[in-house]
């Protein structure tokens, strides 16, 4: 929001000396806006701000100041690297994240977070998280659960007797499948990802490819494919290929075309 300007600076005409803030969004933007507009004034003029100005204003202010600090202290991080003596990361792919998790008696970590995610406790115990707004609460896992969890910020104690041993397999959210047109008239080397969606501008609108490396056949889409079809190719096929395509329409007729997968 706008501020207004009280007084102007003697020094600098053009600049204001002092500044009070007439109302101030609880979010961290509006922190930081407020932030930036408080630097550029003198340290004394700080305190005029919020000695003179309304209560309704001094409310806001200190509101916005406490929401801020409460959102930066939230954000968490990466259990992997705050608590790395827990967490380990077993497998990470467009789709899922998998954690292998471990927690002897008295154990405790900082705040991290999780994306949703099923977990599986191989060896149970008793577990006391604590979420930002500083709530708590106790959970008892037993050997065997498997368990849905939404994502979630929060530090952690192991309060139990027993260590607890369980995986995690954090949720991903979707990402946006790439379309590539093979240009099989063009020029070659196009760059294709290993997951995309198969388009062509020749020939019919189904048709069969295999993909070859250095003369070698690693996959093979047999079967017809459609304009707009889905392709996922294996992570051996990186590097330079030559992606092969063919349909019989009374003649049998094929194509090739090189390519750099990434």
């Amino acid at each position: 929001m706008a501020a207004k300007v009280v007084g102007k600076n003697k020094r600098w005409p053009n600049r204001p000396s002092l500044l009070a803030i007439a109302y101030l969004p609880y979010s961290g933007y509006g922190f930081m806006r407020s932030a930036h507009l408080i630097k550029q004034t003198q340290i004394s003029g700080i305190n005029q701000i919020v000695g003179g100005a309304t209560m309704r204003t001094k409310v806001h202010f200190i509101a916005s100041l406490l929401f801020a600090f409460v959102t930066l202290s939230a954000k968490a991080q990466d259990p992997v690297k705050v608590a790395s003596q827990a967490f380990k990361e077993k497998l990470n792919n467009a789709k899922v994240r998998v954690l292998e998790y471990h927690s002897k008696p008295g154990d405790k970590e900082a705040r991290h977070s999780h994306s949703a995610a099923v977990i599986y406790v191989i060896s149970g115990g008793k577990f006391k998280f604590t979420t930002p707004d500083g709530r708590s609460e106790e959970v008892e896992y037993r050997t065997g659960d498997v368990v849905w969890r939404e994502a979630v910020a929060h530090s952690g104690e192991n309060i139990g007797t027993t260590e607890i041993h369980a995986i995690l397999v954090e949720m991903k959210e979707p990402t946006t499948i790439k379309t590539v047109t093979l240009d099989m008239n063009g020029p070659h080397d196009q760059t294709v990802p290993l997951s995309f969606r198969i388009m062509w501008n020749s020939g019919p609108s189904e048709k069969a490819f295999q993909i070859y490396k250095n003369d070698t056949l690693l996959q093979s889409y047999n079967r017809r494919i459609k304009q707009g079809g889905m392709i996922q190719l294996k992570p051996e096929v990186r590097g330079k290929c030559v992606i092969k395509t063919w349909w019989d329409d009374g003649t049998e007729r094929r194509e090739e075309l090189k390519v750099n997968i990434e």
